[in-house]
């Protein structure tokens, strides 16, 4: 049923066609003081329209969604029609409903991860040895399951919902460290569910730091995706707790900047700033 899911648009890449549209000219030099106020609006835009575009962006990148396929379809047509009469053409447009791609123009195209291979100094007319092609082969053939993923994006945040609450997770290994962010409703009558927000991952850097260190920088990511994200749900959060299962970035995070040398110092100086007010704690991840 609708009510039980949102209907996402997104589209990537707005081009900028003419330099002297309202929108080109003043997003440059005011982008930043449109976003502390959340009651400015844009001349000559919807109201709706213009919330949109003042928080729904990032950089040249939009996503946002509807609770129907219709509303979806009419804040597509709407945010076209303004953002062209502006100066600005979107396109590379991708949603989790074909109906939303219909009679729009530049589908979104696929995009290929390219692996890193930089640590074992390869040049780019090097033949390949037989275990990092059979990892190409593999990798490939993996991509194919990525269309068996379905990730709901309802938050489940509707007029049943007592109380909603944070939880985020940060993890590490030598390989690679990364972060999410989970949201859980209560409902009135004690049901609770959780919907993954965001998530973001990292390799780990080609100099080698221990994997305290690389926890710390999950930490980080986590603190970053906290800061960027929720307040862009735009709904009121009851608690928001944050987890990681390293007990040394625990200590780390609950001392004074000072005590630690530079490298951990400058980091769980970034965590404190990031996360002011929130609870750390031990978590499985």
């Amino acid at each position: 049923m609708l009510k039980h899911t949102t209907q996402v648009v997104a589209v990537f890449n707005v081009e900028e066609r003419k330099a002297h549209g309202y929108i080109c000219e003043k997003a440059v030099s005011h982008s930043r003081k449109w976003r502390c106020n959340d009651n400015i609006k844009l001349r000559g835009i919807p109201s709706e329209i213009s919330q949109i575009i003042l928080n729904d962006f990032c950089v040249d990148d939009y996503l946002t969604g509807a609770s129907s396929i219709s509303k979806a379809i009419n804040l597509r047509d709407e945010l076209i029609r303004q953002l062209n009469n502006n100066g600005f053409e979107l396109d590379k447009w991708t949603s989790n409903n074909s109906n939303l791609l219909k009679n729009i123009p530049n589908p979104n195209e696929n995009s290929i991860y390219s692996l890193d291979m930089s640590d074992k100094k390869i040049n780019w007319d090097d033949d390949l040895s037989v275990e990092i092609k059979n990892k190409w082969i593999n990798y490939i053939n993996d991509l194919i399951s990525v269309n068996n993923l379905s990730i709901p994006r309802w938050l489940q945040c509707d007029d049943e919902t007592r109380e909603i609450e944070i939880n985020g997770f940060s993890d590490a290994s030598c390989i690679a460290y990364g972060a999410c962010v989970y949201l859980t409703c209560t409902k009135r009558d004690g049901s609770r569910t959780s919907r993954l927000v965001c998530a973001k991952s990292r390799v780990a850097p080609l100099k080698m730091l221990s994997i305290p260190r690389l926890e710390l920088c999950a930490a980080v990511l986590l603190s970053k995706l906290i800061k960027k994200f929720v307040p862009s749900l735009r709904i009121k959060i009851e608690r928001t707790f944050l987890w990681t299962n390293s007990k040394v970035v625990l200590s780390w995070i609950a001392s004074e900047v000072s005590r630690w040398k530079t490298l951990v110092a400058n980091r769980v100086g970034e965590i404190h700033n990031l996360t002011l007010g929130y609870s750390w704690g031990m978590g499985i991840c």
